[in-house]
């Protein structure tokens, strides 16, 4: 009697553990998906903003650019921060003239913010 109700509760508890990590995978596909998503769209979001054509930006102004964007990268490093290699490639554009200052803010909050 006690070796059959063992069974049954082993048996029970197998396939609740079955369903659950079947449970499990189709919430983490979920996720993933979602996730996904989300990248894209990020993604979308950026390169929109960056296709933009401009007229050429002389020297001093491309100096006073990259002065700003030293200065802030420096205060963020100060605080123990790094600039992702989306946000320098995206300041980059700033500086060679390819953004204003207005789609430059835009990209990075795009990139860091998802859109």
């Amino acid at each position: 009697m006690r070796t059959e109700r063992l069974a049954k509760l082993t048996t029970e508890l197998r396939k609740a553990t079955a369903e659950a990590r079947s449970d499990l995978a189709r919430a983490i596909g979920g996720v993933s998906e979602l996730v996904d998503e989300l990248q894209s769209r990020r993604a979308g979001a950026v390169n929109a903003i960056l296709k933009s054509d401009h007229p050429a930006i002389d020297d001093r102004e491309r100096a006073a650019r990259q002065k700003a964007i030293d200065s802030a990268r420096a205060s963020i490093e100060l605080e123990g921060f790094t600039l992702s290699h989306e946000v320098e490639a995206i300041s980059r554009r700033y500086i060679a003239g390819e953004l204003t200052g207005d789609e430059h803010v835009a990209a990075i909050r795009a990139a860091v913010l998802g859109g």
